[in-house]
């Protein structure tokens, strides 16, 4: 299955009037919505793991003993988090695909979701990278129409090689934009990302924090 047939989105079209209206859907995640996939299965239950999980006094190593193999799409926690028999409120989670349902130019078989407020702010999954973006890039396209902005980012790895990435931002909603990069950390990662301005300063503010520490 091809990832056009996993993107959905319900805007009637670009610049239209009622586009902030009508919701915006990848990978069957709903943007500004909870979150309605179902959590993954646990071997021995949730019950027994968080039971387990404060016997041991909510230790960051511990593995989430999740079980398989998938039969749909399904959601996994990052540790240390709340109560795991709750719904996602303010925090990233994994969604995780059956290996015959991974979208073909997706590298894993996953995409992270963020939910603040108990609602989808941000979907992001990564590509191939260099490889892959024209492709990429004519998927999104073909779906949601020509990028609000498109330019090629002149590119150097640590070996000297040279290259031109795709960066490409669509407006899907006065709230919603999408934006991918053809090549991100190296020459075979790419990132597409749909996120509001909640789920931007949300990640503002974490680099914010990363370099305001005790000074050297």
């Amino acid at each position: 299955m091809s990832v056009i047939q996993f993107f959905a989105t319900a805007f009637l079209s670009l610049g239209s009037p009622a586009a902030s209206e009508v919701p915006v859907s990848l990978f069957g995640i709903t943007m500004l919505e909870p979150l309605l996939i179902p959590a993954c299965p646990i071997v021995g239950g949730v019950a027994k793991f968080a039971k387990d999980y404060e016997k041991r006094g909510r230790p960051s190593w511990a593995t989430v003993p999740y079980s398989g193999p998938l039969t749909g799409p399904c959601f996994k926690r990052n540790l240390p988090n709340a109560i795991f028999s709750t719904p996602p409120t303010d925090e990233w989670v994994r969604i995780s695909y059956p290996t015959h349902q991974q979208p073909e130019l997706a590298t894993y078989d996953s995409v992270v979701v963020s939910v603040i407020d108990g609602r989808v702010q941000g979907i992001s999954f990564h590509t191939v990278g260099l490889s892959a973006q024209s492709l990429v890039l004519a998927a999104l396209t073909k779906k949601y129409g020509k990028p609000s902005t498109d330019r090629m980012v002149s590119k150097q790895n640590s070996y000297g090689a040279k290259y031109d990435s795709v960066v490409a931002v669509w407006t899907l909603t006065d709230l919603i934009t999408a934006k991918f990069e053809g090549v991100a950390e190296s020459l075979n990662d790419g990132f597409v990302k749909i996120e509001t301005p909640l789920e931007h300063e949300k990640n503002e503010a974490l680099e914010r924090a990363l370099i305001s520490g005790t000074p050297m």
